[in-house]
């Protein structure tokens, strides 16, 4: 395959509706989503494996993946979340992120996937630059101190002006 210019012959405004450049030209302005290929992987592999997660041994087909995309989209869209909102993702690394993810994808909404290591001002830093409009934490948050502690973080962050 060649790289030269001449190969390369499309220009944004014609590609954007479709492609006018003849064969054998390659378009560079194709737009295409991550939730877009990976719905044309699950009518092409419904049964196959999609993760595997070797902690648990819990292994998903790309047709369950799917279904835990769709409903996430779902919850966000009922959550009042629109394309274009960000939302952080504050957990642990399991399959979970991967479904949050892409079914906040499939919406429109962004993903600020924070490093789950994050604690106070570096965690404060990290969704505040982010300009997340909510947080998303795993159920090891859920109980103890660290959860009082990170909605005392989540509170302050949603609260303050963004600049």
């Amino acid at each position: 395959m060649t790289t030269e210019s001449s190969e390369w012959r499309c220009s944004p405004p014609q590609c954007v509706g479709g492609c006018s450049a003849p064969p054998p030209t390659r378009c560079l302005y194709v737009i295409i989503t991550i939730p877009a290929l990976f719905a044309q992987t699950v009518t092409k592999h419904p049964d196959k494996a999609a993760l595997i997660y070797e902690a648990t041994r819990e292994v998903w087909t790309f047709r369950e993946l799917q279904q835990r995309c769709h409903a996430v989209a779902h919850w966000a869209r009922a959550q009042g979340w629109l394309e274009g909102d960000v939302v952080a993702l504050y957990m642990k690394s399991q399959p979970q992120v991967v479904a949050l993810w892409l079914g906040l994808a499939t919406v429109g909404v962004e993903a600020a996937v924070i490093n789950h290591n994050l604690r106070q001002q570096s965690l404060l830093h990290c969704v505040g630059v982010s300009r997340a409009r909510a947080v998303v934490f795993g159920t090891e948050m859920r109980e103890g101190r660290n959860r009082k502690r990170l909605l005392i973080y989540v509170e302050e962050i949603l609260n303050q002006e963004v600049v």
